[in-house]
């Protein structure tokens, strides 16, 4: 009964993706999947450039086994970074015409980065922490905000990083 999948070409190096797309081809019309783009390596290098985003999309899309991505995040920019480059912008709506992309999302550190990336941006997709230890994403206004404006929200650290569990 799972369809919706949030992965990111850093996540084993693209091994996630690929067993996403190996896995679920045959039901890619009836899934949803998300990915990302930015992070280079673990140590937290990261690029934004235009060239990267369209070349990360076509690793993505080809490990992925899929011509197109349903929900493309930017995975945890500066926000100053995207007021100061406009063409990272320009080029996710590029892909989106394109038709390699269905909505572009971002991935923020804090629900104050999404208000700002949905304010400032228009995106259409936000991932924010979100649990019982952290509620600044409802207490903030985010969420309302999401709905007034038809926001898709992907929850991470749903279980704060395993502090939920019971296990710590």
């Amino acid at each position: 009964g799972v369809t919706f999948y949030d992965t990111s070409p850093l996540y084993g190096y693209g091994h996630s993706e690929e067993l996403i797309g190996s896995t679920l081809k045959h039901v890619r019309e009836k899934i949803i999947i998300s990915s990302k783009v930015g992070f280079v390596n673990f140590k937290g290098e990261q690029n934004f450039s235009p060239e990267y985003i369209r070349s990360s999309l076509e690793s993505s899309l080809k490990r992925l086994q899929t011509d197109y991505i349903d929900i493309f995040q930017l995975h945890d920019p500066q926000i100053a970074l995207l007021q100061e480059d406009h063409r990272i912008i320009e080029t996710l709506e590029s892909l989106k015409q394109e038709g390699k992309i269905r909505i572009v999302g971002i991935s923020t550190k804090s629900p104050e980065e999404s208000l700002i990336a949905i304010e400032q941006f228009n995106f259409k997709g936000i991932q924010v922490n979100f649990n019982l230890t952290d509620q600044r994403a409802l207490t903030e206004g985010l969420l309302t905000l999401c709905e007034e404006k038809g926001v898709g929200v992907i929850i991470r650290t749903p279980l704060c990083f395993g502090f939920l569990t019971g296990q710590y």
